[in-house]
């Protein structure tokens, strides 16, 4: 399991060695996929709010 802060809250990514196959590097890289993918997403959206704010 990875867990991340995101505007003071936790952020949990899990999944089940049975989910990935019954292999347990399948499972932690998919963790540490999801985490990497949300991480894009938040830096992405924090961007967009920057440009969107009124105070530039």
């Amino acid at each position: 399991m990875f867990s991340i802060k995101v505007d003071g809250q936790k952020l949990s990514f899990q999944t089940t060695c049975k989910a990935a196959g019954m292999q347990k590097d399948a499972a932690e890289q998919i963790c540490q996929l999801c985490y990497e993918k949300t991480q894009k997403h938040i830096a992405g959206f924090k961007a967009v709010k920057q440009l969107e704010s009124p105070n530039m």
